[in-house]
């Protein structure tokens, strides 16, 4: 098997996105991936990637989100940063997958790359028709 580069299949992929701000996230995410793979398994070859890498790298993220410091403290990556960078890995390994460049089918990254569940805040906080109303007396006021 000759091996393939992930850079430029990155590239190509990250031009499918619209945001400017989603391309450089997902950038420094698939290039994380590849960077945590390499000192993994000495591996940054787009058809080396094999589903025990996947989940291995979702576990590694989910151990990243669960640390805590020795105060108690969490550190490490959120549960919604853990799933942005999954969700980067999965759709860049799907385009790779349809350029012939990614081995594992898209069913098996989606199964292996599976997101953390992100918590929703328990009660949001809303402004209730009097502060509304206050809020905009205020911006009247002041003449804005």
């Amino acid at each position: 098997m000759v091996p393939i580069a992930y850079e430029p299949m990155r590239d190509l992929y990250l031009k499918t996105l619209e945001s400017t701000q989603t391309r450089r996230a997902y950038g420094e995410s698939i290039d994380s991936f590849f960077l945590w793979l390499g000192r993994k398994r000495h591996v940054d070859y787009l058809n080396h990637v094999t589903v025990d890498d996947l989940a291995d790298y979702r576990d590694w993220l989910k151990g990243r989100v669960e640390t805590r410091s020795r105060h108690g403290d969490p550190q490490g990556y959120s549960p919604a940063t853990a799933a942005r960078k999954l969700a980067a890995i999965r759709g860049f390994l799907k385009f790779a997958y349809f350029g012939q460049a990614c081995l594992i089918p898209p069913s098996q990254v989606g199964y292996f790359a599976k997101s953390p569940r992100v918590p929703r805040k328990a009660n949001p906080s809303w402004l209730t028709t009097e502060e509304i109303a206050r809020l905009l007396l205020k911006v009247q006021e002041r003449g804005n």
